[in-house]
């Protein structure tokens, strides 16, 4: 008989309690893979898998065998105190306490809740969402309610539902939910409005940290800041935010306006992220007020409209010693001299507000003035980069120069300004191309050219096989398609060492070109793309949807 010595690792691999704190870190697609070792994993994993997962419901709760129906007739024999799911999305059906099988659901699974996000309902039930916040879920940690429309009964000579548009009532004794730390409102439609006033959110959820508004009016967005004021002014220690999100999606104009701005000051946040639609007309003094009050802050999002006028000299003069995440649009400042104050910027990403595809062009930031970095260091710590507007080969020769320690890019790059980030950064491991300007020979080096009746090939020894440490190359030119095509699958990608994640969108790369690409060991994830036209689509549809079937993307 072998006695093994039992060695400290197997008793690390065989030990429960060890492998659950191990396996609590890791993603579900990782736990997905592990609990295939044996059957003591995967009976440490699926209890961390469930816990990890999203259950999604998207049916209409009144349709005979929906979704709804079909969920809790799986768990009718499960008591409510095994069932191990945390986090739900429910979106695109109306729900409401006339419903049998809503009341079920949130009897056996509203007391386990953790994260709840309610998306593109139509028919929201006012009753119910009070009692969502304040009855039926009272371990919820993260809620979400995104572009819904709430409704009310009504009485009369026709009886039925009416949209929901009064301010709510305030009643002054919510309970208190300390667990819930993470609210986010989208308006969507004008006339939302949601039917619990802020004052009882802020009553009844002291401990909130992470607290965001998009899509909503700037009188509304004040409302809430003077209500905001108003409790921190009483009490202190509530609304000790260290997320906020203020972005109301009007890119002309801009909803940041002065009393918002007043009130966000005064309000004495210390925040570790902010996100802000200062808008077109903002004020310097008082923006310069409110970042300096954030100049700990560990990621920065700052948008304006387009017809604001980019700013001479934005009040980035605050030194920010703990920044590592700035966004920004072009519109916010026309001069980069500002990353000199932020010693520690691992991301910069120059970007359009949010909903914003394809991005307005021609806009080119960097060429229209004249930076100024003789007097400061090389930002050898920024490794992320993305600029999504069209900039020119000379602008690209800056940023590389700029910022040579960059692994992770997303630029719109010609053959020319391609060929410069081959050559100056070799370490590059992720890399997005924008655009339709680079083509096969900027991606292989080789030009044909004809002598006399005699093809001539070049190669210029610059290409993308200079990126020995490339991982993942994506080029999609928002969905429209590219000129990549065979010479790029056989002379490019096939030479990368590395590279195992590949997005294209290209109608040029044959059936015999997909199929090799699809059974290269080495690529992991592979997804292609066509264009957004029909007529784009028929040489490219034949080995496309086997390559979609077979392949699993990220």
């Amino acid at each position: 008989m072998d006695k093994r010595k039992i060695t400290s690792c197997d008793m690390v691999v065989t030990n429960e309690l060890i492998l659950r704190n191990i396996f609590d870190f890791l993603p579900i697609r990782d736990l997905k893979n592990v609990r295939l070792t044996s059957h003591l994993w995967k009976d440490v994993c699926c209890p961390i898998f469930q816990r990890k997962s999203i259950v999604k419901l998207n049916e209409n709760v009144h349709l005979e065998g929906s979704v709804m129906d079909n969920f809790l007739e799986k768990f009718a024999t499960i008591p409510s105190t095994r069932v191990l799911f945390r986090n739900y999305k429910i979106s695109l059906f109306n729900f409401d306490f006339n419903c049998d099988a809503m009341d079920a659901f949130w009897e056996k699974f509203g007391p386990s809740m953790e994260s709840l996000q309610i998306e593109w309902v139509r028919f929201v039930g006012v009753d119910i969402v009070r009692d969502i916040f304040f009855n039926l879920t009272p371990n919820l940690k993260h809620l979400s309610i995104k572009d819904c429309s709430f409704y009310e009964n009504y009485g009369g000579e026709r009886p039925g539902l009416r949209i929901y548009k009064q301010v709510a009532d305030v009643d002054e004794n919510v309970p208190v939910n300390p667990n819930l730390i993470s609210m986010h409102f989208c308006g969507g439609e004008k006339h939302t409005t949601l039917p619990i006033s802020w004052e009882e959110i802020f009553r009844g959820f002291p401990n909130i940290r992470d607290l965001s508004f998009y899509n909503i009016s700037a009188a509304d967005t004040d409302g809430i800041m003077q209500i905001a004021k108003s409790l921190r002014t009483k009490n202190p220690r509530i609304m000790q935010l260290e997320k906020l999100n203020i972005f109301n999606g009007d890119y002309a104009t801009g909803e940041i306006v002065v009393p918002i701005m007043d009130n966000l000051i005064s309000l004495k946040l210390f925040l570790r992220e902010l996100s802000i639609d200062l808008g077109a007309t903002v004020n310097f003094h008082r923006t310069s007020l409110l970042l300096q009050q954030q100049r700990n802050a560990r990621k920065m999002i700052l948008y304006r409209g387009p017809l604001g006028t980019p700013m001479k000299k934005f009040p980035f003069d605050i030194i920010f010693p703990n920044l590592q995440y700035l966004e920004m649009t072009e519109t916010v400042a026309d001069c980069m001299e500002f990353l000199q104050f932020m010693p520690n910027l691992s991301t910069l990403a120059l970007k359009e507000p949010p909903e914003v595809e394809p991005p307005f062009l021609p806009i080119d930031t960097i060429a229209k003035t004249d930076m100024n970095f003789t007097k400061m260091p090389l930002q050898t710590k920024l490794s992320t980069l993305i600029v999504e507007y069209d900039i020119s080969s000379a602008d690209v020769r800056k940023l590389v120069f700029w910022f040579p320690a960059v692994v992770k890019a997303r630029l719109y790059l010609d053959n020319d300004a391609f060929r410069t980030v081959c050559g100056e950064w070799r370490k590059l491991e992720e890399l997005e191309v924008l655009g339709e300007r680079l083509d096969t020979e900027g991606i292989t080096g080789i030009q044909e050219t004809r002598s006399g009746e005699t093809p001539v090939k070049k190669c210029n020894p610059i290409n993308i096989k200079e990126l020995k440490y490339l991982r993942k190359f994506i080029m999609v030119n928002y969905k429209i398609s590219t000129t990549i095509d065979d010479v790029c699958v056989n002379e490019g990608f096939m030479k990368m060492p590395h590279l195992n994640y590949l997005e294209l969108c290209t109608k040029h790369i044959s059936e015999k070109g997909w199929t090799k690409l699809f059974n290269w060991a080495q690529l992991r994830t592979l997804i292609p793309t066509d264009g957004r036209w029909d007529s784009e689509v028929k040489a490219f549809e034949k080995g496309c949807y086997q390559l979609k079937s077979n392949r699993i993307g990220t």
